[in-house]
């Protein structure tokens, strides 16, 4: 929650409070990525599908039905095992992320 920390900060104590933020772009086929973490950034960006599918739910039960939840799921499967396909076959295709970083800072008096 990027409200929350701020809060927090001013909750116990922190005066001066600042918020600072960077982008850092993630590319899976940077060749400073070897192999390994390749497959294991695909494995992590699936498994946080996932869970993004489950929180939504958990929001509204009823959003998807059981049906449409098991072809959702199927999907999510098909897109990166054909992901992890191109890299195994050493095929880029340069799709990419940006994860934005939230810094945090303040004074104890």
């Amino acid at each position: 929650d990027p409200v929350g920390l701020p809060k927090l900060f001013e909750e116990t104590g922190f005066k001066n409070v600042q918020v600072d933020a960077i982008a850092v772009p993630i590319a899976i086929d940077d060749s400073r990525n070897c192999y390994g973490e390749k497959l294991a950034m695909v494995e992590a960006e699936k498994q946080q599908m996932f869970e993004v599918i489950e929180m939504g739910l958990r929001i509204n039960n009823n959003g998807l039905t059981d049906k449409e939840l098991i072809e959702l799921r199927q999907l999510i499967d098909i897109r990166f095992d054909k992901r992890i396909s191109f890299i195994k076959e050493g095929i880029s295709i340069w799709d990419y992320s940006i994860l934005l970083m939230q810094i945090v800072s303040g004074m104890v008096e």
